[in-house]
């Protein structure tokens, strides 16, 4: 008798452990932040928007692209369609304020945004951003001249805040996009500006560049 309730121990041991070993196999390691740097104004290649995008998508994990480009004022310019932001598992952030030089609006002054993302070249159709991840953010760009959308919205609870969205770079004079700045396509809980000086999302003019939703 008191081999067999040895026994049955031992084999209930072994049961915890193999248990516990299949559900690390399983589950797989921790998904791990990642931040991609925009090193340039390049259209594409090692440090551009165009590959940071791409790594985003195909990193796991909630991501962040930032911008340490050496021009105070830099001008990007896509000559085709920039990557879908896409990664709809985690969260993507994209933060122009981390670029030497920017700075949020306070209360009383305007923003300062160094980097803008010119459509001129990108082609017929061509939008500026497009996201169909969720919960993700766009922060502090200026984003204007392209034939279509400055942002197209295909995802659930994204923010889009602190943007020049139409304008030229101080957000005073109209360089419109295409169709509307901001463009919302039957999702839901996006946020566009916010109460905060910091977080509006600038347009001088309603027939092109305001923020227009349908479905959100």
């Amino acid at each position: 008798m008191i081999l067999t309730r040895r026994v049955l121990s031992a084999l209930v041991l072994a049961g915890l452990l193999l248990a516990g070993l299949l559900l690390a196999l399983c589950s797989g390691p921790a998904l791990a932040d990642t931040t991609f740097t925009v090193k340039n104004a390049k259209n594409g290649g090692p440090g551009s928007l165009r590959s940071a995008i791409q790594k985003t998508n195909a990193a796991p994990g909630e991501d962040t692209i930032r911008f340490n480009s050496p021009g105070m004022v830099d001008s990007i310019s896509p000559r085709s369609l920039l990557p879908e932001i896409t990664e709809i598992t985690e969260a993507v952030t994209i933060n122009d304020y981390t670029q030497r030089g920017e700075r949020p609006a306070p209360s009383a002054t305007d923003a300062v945004l160094k980097i803008r993302i010119n459509g001129a070249k990108a082609g017929a159709g061509a939008n500026g951003l497009e996201i169909t991840a969720y919960n993700s953010t766009i922060r502090g760009l200026g984003i204007n001249r392209f034939k279509a959308n400055g942002i197209l919205v295909e995802g659930d609870g994204n923010k889009i805040e602190g943007n020049y969205i139409g304008t030229d770079q101080p957000g005073t004079l109209d360089h419109a996009n295409g169709k509307v700045g901001v463009r919302v396509v039957d999702r839901t809980d996006n946020t566009l500006g916010g109460p905060s000086p910091a977080n509006p999302t600038s347009s001088p003019t309603t027939r092109r560049t305001a923020s227009r939703s349908r479905g959100s």
